[in-house]
């Protein structure tokens, strides 16, 4: 048994503080390695003073997410474990097609993406099977570093080692020693910084919510138990009912926290999360159910109908205590991922603004057309309603509509100019259009305002974003503008 020992007490405190702050665990064997991050993470910081550099991490979140890059390895390449892709391939995107219609955007994440191999891979398979198209894919990361790689989605060799070589090669062009992702490929996916030990998600605003497939792979090796319970139990809320999570063989199991069906494959252990009972999918309106696509009368009511017929002064009218009544259980049933259950009820109850937003995020999570098409109508009969109408753009960029998106969130900024998630979501759409100096001005924009927050502070918009995530995504967004503008000059 190796119980190396700390060289130095300094090191020690950081491991703790890692572990207080980010929920991470290191065995003695790991030590060596550890002080060799957290040499390379103070040499970054241009210190080597142990209480300095405490102190740092304690009020400096980029900090202390610089050392977790150092002390975690975030390694990986195009189709990593082969055999898991052949389970995507062959059992988990079959049964989201059988399980949805045509109008369903397949949401695929890849939580701690690294530099994006796995996230292009995912698009790769997508595109052979036809279903790129109707798909978004999300990769998510602590590493500025490995984001800003993944955007660019230009690798070298040392990307295609092993048997994924020959998977990608058709989707990858060599310049000068390099490989270049395709641009239908490259455009397909997009990145965000996400730290999951943080509670900031599910969100609608990040992607985080309704998806149908998660990839977390060699990452919660490096969690303690609670850690990994909590991140276990948010994938649990992310994912739709009938959602899939895909780990690691080396990963910790996590069937004891009894959240998820295990399904055994030949290439390991993959976990699902349940669906209702036949009984709760037949009660209110049908949101997208596998081999149909017809909608009852009520079903049309329920998604466009009951939001434009009503007078918008309805909105400001508090609900009565039965009314608070039925808008906690669809928040329950929201919360829990029963969004059949969510829809029906918040749709008695669209004359509220909180219950339209509520049956609106339900219905995106089975067709995400019609859920535009109420939002649309819930936003001209409230046009003073910035929620919204940045519902609706997020809606709008989700099909790709990103033309239409710039127009909803300049009518959210008409409305309050100090929406620094706004302000961010119309630079990245700016961006995507290809007018870079207009994007540029409106993430500085949303960091100005960001900057006279305090880092812990909600985003107003962003549910349970935090002001420091959002700047941290905002120095990601403006470093790969320079980047490109320096390219293009």
């Amino acid at each position: 048994m190796n119980d190396r020992q700390w060289s130095d007490s300094g090191y020690e405190a950081i491991a703790r503080l890692l572990g207080a702050r980010a929920g991470l665990t290191f065995r003695p064997s790991q030590r060596s390695s550890i002080e060799q991050g957290i040499q390379r993470a103070m040499s970054r910081e241009g210190t080597s003073d142990f209480a300095a550099y405490l102190d740092r991490l304690e009020s400096d979140a980029i900090a202390l997410d610089n050392l977790l890059v150092q002390t975690t390895v975030g390694e990986t390449y195009f189709f990593r474990d082969p055999g898991q892709f052949q389970v995507i391939s062959e059992l988990i995107l079959p049964d989201i097609c059988e399980r949805s219609d045509r109008n369903h955007t397949i949401r695929l994440w890849s939580a701690a993406c690294a530099s994006g191999e796995e996230a292009y891979s995912l698009a790769m398979l997508l595109h052979r099977k036809g279903l790129l198209s109707r798909s978004s894919i999300l990769g998510t990361d602590i590493s500025r570093d490995a984001l800003n790689l993944a955007s660019q989605a230009t690798y070298r060799e040392w990307s295609l080692r092993g048997a994924g070589k020959q998977q990608a090669a058709p989707y990858l062009t060599e310049i000068d020693g390099e490989y270049r992702v395709a641009p239908e490929i490259r455009a397909s996916a997009h990145f965000e910084y996400l730290n999951l030990a943080l509670d900031n998600y599910p969100s609608t605003a990040t992607g985080t919510r309704g998806v149908d497939l998660i990839l977390c792979r060699n990452v919660m090796i490096y969690f303690d138990r609670e850690t990994i319970r909590s991140i276990v139990n948010r994938f649990h809320r992310c994912l739709v009912p009938g959602g899939w999570l895909i780990t690691a063989v080396s990963d910790p199991q996590i069937h004891e926290y009894d959240l998820f069906d295990v399904i055994p494959t030949n290439h390991g252990m993959i976990f699902r999360k349940s669906e209702p009972t036949r009984q709760d999918k037949s009660v209110g309106p049908s949101l997208g159910q596998a081999g149909g696509t017809q909608s009852t009368a009520r079903e049309e009511t329920a998604g466009q109908g009951t939001i434009a017929s009503e007078p918008a002064s309805r909105s400001a009218k508090a609900p009565s205590t039965e009314e608070a009544a039925k808008l906690a259980e669809a928040k329950t049933a929201m919360d829990a991922g029963e969004y059949e259950q969510a829809a029906e009820i918040a749709a008695q109850l669209t004359q509220f603004d909180e219950a339209a937003i509520i049956h609106i995020q339900a219905l995106a999570n089975r067709d995400v057309r019609r859920a535009e098409r109420a939002c649309d109508a819930a936003s001209k009969q409230r046009p003073l309603s910035k929620e919204l109408h940045y519902l609706h753009a997020v809606l709008l960029m989700d099909l790709n509509r990103h033309a239409d998106a710039a127009t909803a969130l300049q009518r959210v900024l008409y409305l309050d100019r100090t929406l620094a998630l706004a302000h961010f979501s119309l630079a990245v759409v700016l961006r995507t259009l290809g007018k870079l100096d207009d994007a540029r001005r409106e993430f500085l924009l949303a960091q100005e305002i960001c900057l006279a927050c305090q880092p812990g502070d909600l985003v107003p918009l962003g549910e349970d974003q935090r002001v420091g995530d959002l700047l941290e995504m905002i120095k990601l967004q403006l470093s790969a503008i320079d980047k490109a503008v320096g390219a293009r000059t």
